[in-house]
């Protein structure tokens, strides 16, 4: 009986073992430009972090008034080819002001000229892929177009074999009663942006980790499949007469500081001395701008924050936004391997 009974404990064990959820996660990044080129160094950079997908922005979706049509804007332009082994996810970014626009009986055709013309820019590169993602921002005014635009894609893209996920922000994961669930297979979580843009703004509105801690319990038990997209990027905030002009990306602390036409204002803060053009971006005299940087501690302090959430997740992706000298630079391999291993 003591034989049998030992047995049927390693029978048992094995059984249990055997079932358990083995947790895995997928290092990525987002590549958010309109022309598709690596460096040595960015080739170097997804070797040694064993990168296995790229979120590819192919184009962007918007709405020209003056033809009163949508269009798509910025298609991905190939001057290098995709790393052997790294999986390719499309990504296309919809205006609100776009879906808005939208009526319905005009969406299968959008559909399909979206997924055909995503198919276009991707076979001349010998491209395939399983999964379509949708960047949009929805509201709740947009919110019942955007779905059924959603339920369609997803009808249409399962046809050929392929999901769609959606992008999420984390005020729509809190009050998802208000802004609902999309129907998509599968959620991003863009963990940034969670602050207000505004001209007097002294809190970092890329992540903040008290703004970030008021939404992340509930994440958990959202009921959607989720990945998470941490940020690696900076950007300036143009401001005039006391209004936000404009934000303007890849604008460093250190760029900004080297410029004689800026004299430091307060922290963070910079003013224009004289009138001036930079970086293709004219400043008038008294204008001002706001460095908003991640710097590799506020990146490990933001997937510190959220990766808890993540804890009974298994086969989940995390992404960093985004492949840019400009952002990749700032880190060092250390750097980002920290961040990826806090999801392990």
């Amino acid at each position: 009986m003591k034989r049998l009974h030992i047995l049927y404990l390693l029978i048992s064990l094995a059984l249990f073992t055997g079932c358990a959820k083995e947790k895995s996660t997928h290092n990525s990044f987002y590549y958010w430009k309109t022309t598709f080129s690596l460096t040595d160094e960015d080739l170097k950079l997804l070797d040694t972090l064993k990168i296995e997908k790229i979120y590819l922005r192919c184009f962007d979706l918007d709405f020209d008034p003056a033809k009163n049509q949508l269009f798509p804007l910025a298609p991905i332009s190939f001057k290098s080819k995709i790393p052997k082994d790294i999986a390719i996810i499309p990504v296309i970014f919809i205006t609100n002001k776009a879906i808005l626009q939208l009526k319905e009986e005009e969406i299968p055709s959008l559909c399909n000229h979206l997924i055909n013309y995503t198919d276009t820019l991707l076979t001349r590169e010998n491209i395939i892929y399983n999964e379509f993602q949708v960047d949009c921002d929805w509201t709740t005014t947009s919110r019942e177009i955007y779905f059924k635009l959603i339920s369609q894609l997803k009808k249409d893209l399962h046809q050929r074999n392929k999901t769609v996920s959606v992008t999420l922000r984390l005020h729509q994961i809190k009050y998802k009663k208000k802004t609902g669930i999309p129907p998509a297979d599968r959620g991003m979580l863009m963990y940034y942006n969670m602050g207000k843009l505004e001209a007097s703004a002294t809190v970092n509105s890329i992540f903040d980790k008290q703004t970030a801690l008021s939404y992340v319990s509930y994440i958990h038990d959202y009921p959607l499949p989720m990945d998470v997209a941490l940020p690696i990027f900076t950007w300036g905030v143009h401001i005039r007469r006391g209004k936000v002009l404009d934000l303007l990306n890849n604008w460093s602390l250190k760029q900004t500081q080297k410029h004689p036409g800026f004299k430091d204002f307060k922290p963070g803060f910079f003013l224009a001395d004289t009138g001036f053009f930079f970086n293709g971006i004219y400043f008038q005299k008294y204008d001002q701008l706001r460095i908003e940087e991640i710097n590799p501690t506020l990146s490990y302090e933001a997937a510190q924050s959220v990766a808890p959430e993540f804890e009974n997740k298994s086969n989940f992706n995390v992404i960093l936004f985004h492949l840019d000298s400009s952002n990749t630079s700032r880190y060092e391999i250390s750097d980002f391997t920290k961040i990826y291993a806090a999801f392990k």
